[in-house]
């Protein structure tokens, strides 16, 4: 027998002002064990595209300067050499719940 334990995300994302090519991340930190999915939102229309879900990172939108990485109950998205296209709403959430928290990315020039 098989039982799905649930998840709550207790921390989520803050949003972050930086300068192009600097570094930064974002945080999403649940109450257990937990697979924790990134999307992102483009300021410009608001359509949301998954960043990383269950198979992993989305290459066909997203390269190698988005990173995932797992500390304990806190997923960590680490975005290198930040562009000014980057700037937008960053979103996680616990993959079995329908509820997120979004954090804003704005990037200076």
């Amino acid at each position: 027998m098989c039982v799905e334990v649930s998840s709550t995300i207790e921390v989520g994302p803050q949003n972050i002002t930086s300068y192009s090519q600097s570094t930064v991340n974002f945080t999403c930190t649940s109450d257990g064990p937990t697979d924790i999915y990134w999307k992102y939102a483009a300021s410009v229309d608001n359509s949301t595209v998954n960043i990383f879900d269950g198979r992993g990172r989305n290459e066909k939108l997203f390269d190698e300067r988005f990173v995932k990485t797992v500390n304990g109950f806190t997923s960590i998205l680490t975005i290198h050499e930040v562009q000014t296209s980057d700037a937008g709403v960053y979103s996680c959430r616990e993959r079995t719940s329908p509820a997120q928290w979004s954090a804003q990315l704005n990037v200076i020039g």
